[in-house]
């Protein structure tokens, strides 16, 4: 259940972040009044690309298979689960967009978290995935993940220098 909670909190916010976008608020400030009701606090209230990894999309499917497997279909659970893949419908769209056609986009990290070189779920493979099918050439940086990302991802361009990837790139 923790983990659903949190990839809940972290759609949740990605959500505010598209309505703030959309009305001209400050997403920053809204995450820092978030932040100081103590019933919610400051945790995985960062909207970015949504969340990844090998543990909470995995334990949110989980949940929900548990209870479609009990008789109960979990309409909340699946909404986080379809916001999390909107979120990253929207990075692919916004990169593409500001790139250009053909664009080369340089994409800096690959793991699912700093500081590690796992890549299992990472959001980023999955982007990279969307952007090529869109016709988009990449150049992944990350030295910690190159080798492991190379796997699921030999045809792109990496570098471990992050400098050097973004060498001319559109984005």
């Amino acid at each position: 259940g923790s983990n659903a909670f949190l990839a809940t909190r972290i759609s949740f916010i990605n959500e505010v972040a598209s309505i703030c976008e959309n009305v001209g608020a400050d997403i920053k400030t809204v995450v820092q009044g978030l932040g100081l009701d103590p019933r919610i606090g400051s945790g995985y209230l960062n909207p970015g690309i949504g969340f990844g990894g090998p543990c909470l999309e995995k334990d949110l499917l989980a949940l929900m298979s548990f209870s479609e497997l009990h008789g109960y279909a979990p309409g909340f659970l699946e909404s986080v689960l379809a916001r999390n893949d909107q979120q990253v419908s929207q990075v692919v769209d916004r990169a593409l967009g500001l790139a250009g056609p053909g664009g080369r986009i340089a994409v800096l990290g690959l793991a699912f978290k700093a500081g590690t070189n796992d890549v299992r779920n990472s959001l980023s493979i999955r982007i990279i995935e969307d952007l090529v099918t869109a016709g988009a050439s990449v150049c992944a940086s990350d030295p910690m993940s190159i080798s492991a990302a190379r796997t699921m991802l030999p045809d792109i361009d990496y570098d471990e220098d992050p400098y050097t990837a973004a060498t001319d790139a559109d984005l």
